[in-house]
């Protein structure tokens, strides 16, 4: 209900059907993430009696359902920015770098509903103390009748574990079946989907056509020309949480991004423009790389990222230019530093390269405007030609400015927008003045 009252927006023609039929897959997860304290209760035998072994199953009881509980409570929120369930690549976000560590507490303060919901829960799972034991008396009747619950219990768990007595487990692809809905994280939980991604291949191989047939119909390998290259410098702008919602030359009513509109008057503008991805770990790779987002777990966090592959940086490094990367995070956030020493950059610039902490936001990094203005000194002494990618970060939530700006007490993503908007009309003004600047290529994306 919760997550329901949170995402409604996201939701479409909700009905009681999907709560009943989310009760299935709730069950099947409670009972999955259960089997050990399941097997030491079940199991017949006098321990049970024992203060010590009631003080086990307890503590299990909290090891195992405390985590659960709180990762289910995190989706309520985290769903907006992903649109689906976690699943396990979510770990894999939690201990890339410091980044958990740094925003957990801005997190926990930003969305507070969510934060008092948990520890009511964890309340109330906490009183939960009391297991009622018999003990077992060794004549026919007693033995008799704790088996006859253990085969009961352990015919209960199963049927209910798998979610029924279909042919086959449920799996996540289930949803919806019953109540022929397209709700399917409103029914899925959390626990259920990790517990059905872990151990999981990223990718599975999909073959279409053979590689012959494939090549008749699209081929995708051209012979160069002998045509020279034209050694423009090039400067890719990464622009955080930046929809076309936000940007007032696409016939908006209202502008966020003023200095944004005034560039699309003498620029190529991409009406098609679509996101591929909804997270930021994702838009590197797919941007610089042409590796979009074709699994549940980013390509940075998985197995794959270990392969080797081309980006536009060891393409271009191969015909004489020099290759950078900046980004004010911390290193080590998202991953991007390991990504861009695989990529082949030349150089990485974040927070530890920038060394000032008096502009440092709190959770990511540098605000925009004092690293923008770090990014342009750096360009005015490159070798030419050189290719440059800048991903920026203080549109990203939790939304916070710098104090001579934080003049509100809410400081939502419109004001975060209007303010990277205007630290990248500083950084051009900036740079107009240098030599290099006719001879540049600027490609500003989301």
């Amino acid at each position: 209900i919760f997550f329901y009252l949170n995402n409604h927006t996201s939701l479409n023609n909700v009905s009681i059907f999907d709560f009943v039929e989310g009760i299935r897959f709730d069950i099947s997860a409670l009972f999955y993430i259960n089997i050990p304290l399941i097997i030491l209760l079940l199991f017949p035998n006098n321990l049970r009696t024992k203060n010590y072994y009631k003080r086990l199953t307890n503590i299990l009881f909290y090891v195992v359902n405390i985590p659960f509980i709180t990762l289910n409570n995190i989706d309520i929120e985290y769903f907006k920015f992903t649109q689906k369930r976690s699943t396990i690549d979510f770990f894999a976000l939690l201990t890339l770098g410091e980044d958990t560590k740094n925003i957990l507490p801005q997190y926990i303060k930003d969305y507070w509903p969510i934060t008092v919901f948990t520890i009511v829960q964890l309340y109330l799972l906490l009183k939960l103390n009391n297991i009622p034991s018999e003990k077992i008396i060794l004549n026919f009747k007693s033995i008799n009748k704790h088996i006859i619950i253990f085969i009961i219990g352990i015919s209960f768990f199963v049927v209910s574990a798998r979610g029924g007595l279909q042919l086959k487990p449920i799996k996540p692809i289930n949803a919806g079946e019953l109540s022929n809905s397209e709700n399917t994280a409103l029914i899925l939980n959390t626990p259920f989907c990790l517990i059905h991604t872990l151990g999981k291949e990223s990718l599975e191989p999909i073959v279409y056509f053979n590689k012959n047939k494939a090549n008749l119909i699209y081929p995708v390998i051209h012979k160069k020309n002998n045509k020279k290259l034209i050694s423009n410098n090039i400067v890719i702008l990464i622009m955080e949480s930046y929809s076309k919602e936000f940007v007032g030359f696409y016939d908006n009513k209202i502008s966020y991004t003023p200095f944004l509109d005034s560039l699309a008057e003498y620029s190529i503008i991409f009406n098609n423009s679509y996101a591929n991805g909804l997270k930021s770990i994702e838009a590197l790779p797919a941007i610089t790389a042409s590796i979009p987002t074709l699994m549940d777990n980013p390509f940075i966090t998985s197995d794959l990222a270990r392969n080797k592959f081309k980006s536009l940086a060891s393409i271009l490094k191969e015909v004489g230019y020099e290759t950078s990367f900046f980004h004010g995070g911390i290193r080590g956030t998202m991953g991007f530093y390991s990504y861009c020493k695989r990529a082949g950059f030349d150089e990485y610039h974040g927070m530890e390269e920038y060394n000032n902490k008096l502009d440092y936001d709190g959770t990511w990094g540098i605000f925009d405007g004092p690293f923008m203005n770090y990014f342009a000194n750096n360009l005015k002494g490159k070798n030419e030609p050189f290719f440059t990618t800048f991903f920026s970060l203080s549109s990203h939530p939790p939304y916070i400015l710098p104090e001579i700006y934080d003049k509100k007490n809410n400081i939502d993503i419109y004001e975060t927008i209007k303010y990277s908007d205007n630290s990248m009309m500083k950084f051009f003004n900036q740079i107009k003045e240098y030599d290099w600047f006719k001879n540049t290529t600027f490609i500003i994306t989301a």
